[in-house]
């Protein structure tokens, strides 16, 4: 195997771990909890709340007809995560250090791909950050 292609496969172990805990952290939470429930962690600033998001960043998608959904919710993530896979490949000006985040996006592309597969209320969301005066 040509050098290049081994240091450019090592990275994508991230990938693999990000898909992995990401499906067994959202199987822990939806086994534990009830959707809607919330758990303090470092107070209000930060929680495990279960969520389910059928839709896309907030609940974009909404009014959607359902085939409109399929194509924005299953075969435009699938296109997306295809391309940055060509990219990260193909780029050769990529340095290492910069493919592991690379990496960590699409297998979390991955994870939220498998949700809309798998479940039934789409992707599950789980951790709540406050940032005061941005978010929440």
């Amino acid at each position: 195997m040509k050098q290049e292609l081994k240091q450019k496969l090592i990275p994508l172990w991230m990938t693999a771990a990000v898909v992995i805990v990401d499906q067994v952290s959202k199987l822990i939470v939806s086994l534990s909890m009830r959707v809607g429930e919330s758990v303090d962690v470092l107070g209000d600033f930060f929680r495990i709340s279960y969520r389910q998001n059928p839709f896309i960043i907030f609940s974009f998608g909404r009014g959607f007809p359902p085939l409109v959904q399929t194509i924005l919710f299953l075969v435009l993530p699938v296109v997306a995560i295809g391309l940055l896979i060509v990219f990260y490949f193909r780029e050769q000006g990529i340095r290492p250090v910069y493919r592991l985040p690379l990496a960590a996006i699409i297998g979390g592309g991955f994870g939220n791909l498998i949700d809309r597969v798998i479940r039934d209320g789409g992707v599950v969301d789980f951790l709540d950050v406050k940032v005061y005066g941005f978010l929440g």
